[in-house]
């Protein structure tokens, strides 16, 4: 049943987003050189990608629902020192010369982070029992966060 309802469900959401980006797509003011016509045609042979990032948006949702563990993302504000073991850069800085501390300038992608918990760690709505079960959490890391680093000065 899983393998029939996500699929369609993702095949609907790509319809409607299609259906709802194709006004926008078609107002443009494209040059000569490139006319709407093929903009759309491009739209459409792209249909297909785009259903199978909603079929794994989906399937992901389905698994998070369904799961008794629990999860966080890990997001690090500007200024935050650069960490090379929990965070990935997005580009090579050179920091040859200098003395100032790496920093997160932004965060292109959050981190996610996974607590395996046991129905026994949980009340039914499925928040943590009580603070020894909180403090003795080991969060895993699925992803670490994508960040823009740059020299400058520690956030305090």
């Amino acid at each position: 049943m899983k393998d029939c309802i996500i699929p369609n469900r993702a095949s609907l959401l790509t319809r409607q987003l299609f259906l709802t980006l194709s006004p926008l797509i078609k107002s443009q003011d494209i040059p000569a050189r490139d006319p709407s016509d093929q903009l759309v045609t491009v739209w459409s042979e792209e249909q297909a990608r785009l259903t199978e990032i909603f079929t794994l948006a989906l399937q992901i949702k389905t698994s998070l629902l369904i799961s008794t563990d629990l999860y966080r993302c890990v997001y690090h504000p500007p200024g935050t020192i650069f960490d090379e073991n929990g965070m990935e850069q997005e580009s090579e800085i050179s920091t040859s010369g200098s003395s100032r501390t790496l920093v997160v300038g932004f965060t292109l992608l959050p981190g996610l982070q996974r607590y395996a918990a046991g129905q026994r760690d949980l009340n039914f709505n499925r928040f943590v029992k009580d603070a020894d079960v909180r403090e003795q959490m080991t969060w895993e890391t699925l992803y670490n966060p994508v960040v823009l680093i740059q020299q400058g000065d520690i956030r305090r």
